[in-house]
């Protein structure tokens, strides 16, 4: 069975390789108006454009920023979701992961026991 398989592979790659080698032709400057060809396409292509340019205006139109200062940034980042510390545990099972990332604790809020591959399980602490 797997020589058959061997076989065709090889032959379809010689196939492919010699009968797909045909010189292309194509002109660059009929690649623009053939997104014109339907209407819709025109339109799509105006659509984008239009809204590309009032994007960039309306972004653009004020060169100061606004931004609100944070005032507990640890607590802001606990909010947030991050940062976490990540610690890996090896466990046969998600219980025995959870009991082990529990003991490595220390002091820190266990947050989840994530699979991560084989007997790898990463606690993930705040």
């Amino acid at each position: 069975m797997k020589r058959i398989r061997r076989i065709t592979a090889i032959a379809l790659v010689g196939f492919l390789a010699f009968s797909a080698a045909k010189p292309v032709k194509s002109n660059p400057a009929l690649v623009a108006p053939a997104a014109c060809a339907t209407g819709v396409g025109c339109i799509l292509v105006g659509v984008a454009v239009v809204g590309g340019v009032v994007y960039y205006v309306w972004q653009n139109r004020n060169e100061r920023r606004h931004y609100l200062p944070i005032e507990d940034p640890e607590k802001e980042a606990q909010e947030m979701g991050g940062p976490h510390d990540v610690e890996p545990v090896i466990a046969g099972k998600a219980s025995d992961a959870k009991r082990k990332c529990q003991q490595l604790a220390r002091g820190r809020k266990l947050k989840e026991v994530r699979w991560f591959q084989g007997n790898r399980w990463d606690c993930v602490f705040y």
